[in-house]
This record gives structure tokens, sequence and C-alpha cells, in this order.
């Protein structure tokens, strides 16, 4: 899901910033990412904070530590909150998430090939 998300991100026209281990940086890149970040490396939170302002975020794999790290990210202790939308594979209501903070709204995506909105 990542190689599409970046692909069909890049050739919309938009900025591609993604986290991963650093094997995967040639690839990512060959698809079109702009900016690859180590995601283990504990800078790479703020690091992607100097990207700012970033309104919207797709988590590809939208299990409970990708959405803590973007909310770490969008909302860090004693700082404002950096509004934002983030599309995810899976909704919130599966549990165990965190609460998100005022204005940063989610919303689980549906991709289908059937779907009228993605006809094209």
């Amino acid at each position: 899901m990542i190689s599409l998300s970046i692909s069909y991100t890049n050739q919309a026209g938009y900025r591609v910033t993604s986290t991963s281990p650093p094997h995967n940086f040639e690839l990512l890149m060959s698809l079109g990412a702009d900016y690859i970040l180590d995601h283990s490396d504990p800078a790479t939170v703020e690091k992607i904070r100097d990207f700012f302002p970033v309104n919207d975020w797709f988590d590809t794999i939208s299990f409970k530590p990708g959405v803590t790290t973007i909310l770490k990210i969008l909302a860090p202790k004693g700082k404002p909150v950096n509004k934002a939308y983030i599309h995810m594979l899976l909704s919130l209501v599966m549990g165990g998430y965190p609460t998100l903070p005022e204005g940063v709204t989610t919303r689980m995506q549906f991709f289908s090939t059937q779907a009228p909105e993605n006809a094209d």
C-alpha cells in the first residue's frame, strides 16, 4: 500500500514525505518520495515537524504505534496542536488508540476500483 500511495500522491503533484527503514530508501525515492526519514531514528519526529505546515497525513499501516507517533508530531506536549486530517486504512473504533486532540480528525479510507469516486 505504501508503494502505491507514494506513487499516486507524487503523480497528483503533492510533496511526499515518508518514513522507512534505511534499506527501503532507494525504493521509495524511485516511487517519487521527496523526503524519506528513518522511522527508527528518535530525531525523526522533530525532523518531520520541520516540514510544517502539513495538513493531510496518510497512514498506510494505521496501527496504534503509527497513529501515536503522528500525534506526537501534531500535538507535542507543551506545544500547540497542529490541526490536521489523518487518512487511515483502519478505523479508530477498533480500540486501543490514543484520544485525538482538538483539531485533529481521522477518516477511514476505502480504496476500491469498484467505487465510483475511484473510477478515474
